[in-house]
């Protein structure tokens, strides 16, 4: 969850899979979450900079609680729980949590575009990116899957 530091809350965000270096998130939740472990609770201040900068965010007017629009170059504050680290190795060795990594990444994408794209342009290029890295994980897997299976599997002629 996140809050401006007046206490003002500005997103809530639950069970998301994220890869350190990706920039799946802003730059101050991906510099403190390294230095967390499984199972840690922080409280994580951010500088606007390293936060939503100019563009600020806004607000999902969808959701039951009262989010409020994150003004323009406003630090922040968020509430992170990490649940599990899962090391590269055991990444690279599961089609299962490949598939949820990218589809992470795509749901990412899609709420920074609703939600922060920007006369700046700064939430653009961030979509962009985690759309990018979506399908090109994608496209990975489809062929490792294609290729253990010896081919093309979706051919049916």
């Amino acid at each position: 969850d996140g809050t401006t530091t007046k206490g003002l809350p500005f997103i809530e965000k639950q069970g998301c899979l994220i890869a350190l270096g990706d920039g799946d998130v802003v730059p101050g939740l991906e510099m403190a979450t390294r230095f967390l472990r499984s199972g840690d609770k922080a409280i994580v201040k951010c500088r606007s900079k390293y936060a939503y900068g100019a563009g600020g965010r806004r607000a999902d007017s969808s959701s039951k609680s009262n989010l409020k629009d994150l003004p323009p170059n406003s630090d922040v504050v968020f509430t992170v729980c990490i649940r599990e680290i899962i090391p590269t190795r055991q990444l690279l060795q599961s089609d299962d949590i490949k598939l949820q990594l990218a589809s992470s990444k795509k749901q990412i994408g899609n709420e920074i575009y609703q939600y922060e794209w920007d006369k700046h342009g700064l939430g653009k290029a961030r979509a962009l990116k985690l759309y990018g890295k979506a399908r090109d994980s994608m496209i990975e897997l489809i062929g490792e899957i294609e290729n253990r299976n010896g081919g093309d599997s979706a051919s049916s002629d």
